[in-house]
């Protein structure tokens, strides 16, 4: 778990080869579906029921569902990208292209269908960073410039996603938009599926036996501090999204909303690029404790910020820490588990952090309704601040407990 003080190679340099240009853009084809599928399924449910309750109750299905992402992941680590994207993918597209074509006939079982269609969104971010493993083969800071280049292309997609699902949805109908989505996930999992290497994956005996268990790499006690350091960020995250669309209703109007989230993810995008160029010091839960002091210090600065300059600029310095969580947590899970569950503890990375997002972003509601968007700021702020003190402790305690080098037992 010690940390190498090696800066990666040029994000160019990667891009320079072919077969990981391919599948680097693919990648973004497909996750362009996931910037575009919230406010296209909410709309289309929305306008079939004449109920945004309905379209919320619709979006919270599809959501849940999701959490089923590392166990589609298992399957990729033990059968390979291919032959896992390709039948997901498959089920995937079809559903989307019934919720735009026959929702409207569904009434309440639109609930289910939605559900269905989360549990069946192929895992392509996941099934991206198998791909950048095998490919950096054992180079640690040619995997990790990759996970960063990875991870910034990923904000990128979630800041246009949603700017032109609203600007479809501003001339044409939500159900064309579902059809769009239903286009670039397929686009997405066959390009993947195109470049994927399944050797090595065939099923073995350990293999077997490790997918018997439904906890699966979640048995693996070195996982859970890191877990829980980033579901306790995520808090701060949920927190921040739900206290700027407060703020931004108070400037003038939802409209502001978009340009805050701008500007939270260009700080991530810049994050990325600066910490890319940085040489790392220290382990993982350090480094994560250092970002969630500037978490923390972004989000009391937002607090008290009173014009819409003044906020954006606090909220891009916030930003500057979310692409590093991402990459510094995506690698280390990587370390503490086996190479052949890494998807499956990458996967739960995420889970864990759409988890807190989701409890932040319910205690942000009550926040705002109870009190004022700057509490919510607050409150975001304190949680951040406290994982950092425990990131702190805990990479602490595992320091202590980590025999020093030269000794062990005869």
């Amino acid at each position: 778990m010690k940390s190498s003080s090696i800066r990666g190679p040029g994000m160019a340099a990667i891009l320079a080869d072919r077969r990981a240009r391919t599948v680097f853009s693919f990648a973004l084809v497909g996750r362009l579906t996931y910037g575009l599928l919230p406010l296209a399924l909410i709309f289309t449910v929305q306008r079939n029921t004449q109920s945004f309750a309905a379209a919320g109750a619709a979006s919270a299905a599809l959501g849940a569902a999701t959490l089923i992402l590392p166990y589609q992941a298992r399957l990729i680590d033990r059968f390979g990208p291919r032959r896992v994207l390709l039948p997901v993918g498959s089920l995937f597209v079809g559903l989307l292209v019934i919720l735009a074509l026959a929702s409207d006939g569904l009434g309440f079982y639109v609930f289910g269908l939605a559900g269905l269609t989360g549990a069946c969104a192929p895992a392509l971010g996941p099934a991206s960073r198998h791909f950048w493993r095998e490919w950096a083969a054992n180079n640690e800071a040619l995997k990790r410039s990759a996970y960063t280049l990875d991870t910034i292309g990923e904000e990128t997609i979630f800041l246009i996603g949603p700017m032109l699902a609203g600007g479809w949805l501003a001339v044409a109908a939500p159900r064309g938009l579902l059809l769009l989505c239903a286009l670039t996930a397929g686009l997405g999992v066959l390009g993947m599926a195109w470049q994927a290497d399944d050797g090595g994956h065939a099923e073995t005996r350990t293999g077997r036996q490790a997918t018997r268990s439904i906890m699966g790499i979640l048995r693996e006690p070195a996982l859970w501090p890191l877990l829980g350091v980033v579901a306790t960020l995520a808090i701060a995250f949920g927190l921040t999204s739900l206290a700027l669309i407060g703020r931004a209703d108070a400037l003038g109007g939802p409209g502001w909303a978009g340009a805050l989230e701008a500007a939270l993810a260009i700080g991530s995008m810049l994050g990325g690029l600066l910490w890319h160029r940085r040489a790392r010091r220290g382990t993982a839960l350090f480094e994560l404790s250092g970002l969630a002091v500037l978490i923390a210090g972004g989000l009391a600065l937002s607090a008290v910020a009173t014009g819409f300059a003044w906020l954006a600029s606090t909220l891009l310095l916030t930003g500057l820490a979310i692409t590093p969580s991402f990459v510094i947590a995506y690698a280390e899970a990587d370390v503490r588990a086996s190479h052949r569950h890494a998807t499956e503890a990458g996967s739960w990375i995420n889970a864990l952090h759409n988890l807190g997002f989701a409890g932040g972003s319910a205690l942000g509601g009550l926040m705002i309704q109870g009190f004022s968007p700057a509490a919510a700021f607050i409150l975001g702020s304190a949680v951040a601040l406290i994982t950092a003190v425990a990131a702190l402790t805990l990479g602490r305690i595992e320091s202590l407990a980590r025999p020093a080098p030269g000794t062990g037992s005869e």
